[in-house]
């Protein structure tokens, strides 16, 4: 995820945080997007198919996120606080720590879908059921007024995140089954969703 710091503060916050199984809009009824067709007769394709419909999926979500922080409607006023509330109340706090939770409401409300710009560098083949893709992402996305990209993350950004995706060939489709991102501390390749049960949708690097 990107992060953000307030213009003359160091504290960073998450902007956009993901909700799973949000609830309707303002009407009640579901965001309306168009479903990504996904191609998966190439492991290149299937890539490509599953970046698509990530960004149509954050897209979606910050729509719905945008539209119950702006409804006036009863009905929907429980979900408010699924784009409001802070972990920690506003009102017990002071200082930086009431600014940056503020900020965090703020960037919830005004839900910005995160960009990324992705370069395919290389996939190889490895059996006739079996490829490895290799790609690198940079998070491009816009600043809210504002705000600074933290120095960290303006650095993590230009040089961007390599993943590798192994694809397994199942019934003529290109399947991800295998995801790994490079860690440049320990200099290793580490899998996401090791552990599924511990999983968070907040890994996923599409």
């Amino acid at each position: 995820m990107k992060m953000f710091a307030i213009v003359g503060l160091a504290m960073l916050v998450t902007a956009c945080g993901q909700q799973a199984g949000a609830p309707s809009a303002a009407s009640g009824t579901q965001a309306a997007s168009k479903p990504v067709v996904l191609d998966l007769s190439t492991p290149d394709r299937a890539l490509k198919s599953i970046w698509a419909s990530a960004d149509a999926n954050r897209k979606a979500m910050c729509d719905v996120k945008r539209k119950m922080a702006a409804s006036n409607d009863a009905s929907q006023a429980q979900y408010k606080v699924l784009v409001s509330s802070p972990d920690l109340p506003i009102k017990a706090t002071t200082g930086q720590l009431t600014e940056a939770l503020n900020v965090g409401v703020y960037l919830q409300t005004n839900c910005t879908p995160i960009v990324l710009r992705r370069e395919i560098n290389e996939i190889k083949s490895e059996t006739e059921s079996r490829s490895v893709a290799f790609f690198t992402t940079h998070d491009q996305t816009p600043m809210p007024e504002g705000f600074k990209l933290a120095d960290s993350a303006k650095e993590e950004a230009e040089k961007g995140t390599r993943y590798k995706a192994v694809f397994t060939k199942v019934e003529g489709q290109w399947l991800l089954d295998e995801l790994y991102f490079y860690s440049t501390y320990s200099d290793v390749w580490l899998r996401l969703y090791d552990e599924p049960k511990t999983a968070s949708v907040n890994n996923l690097p599409f």
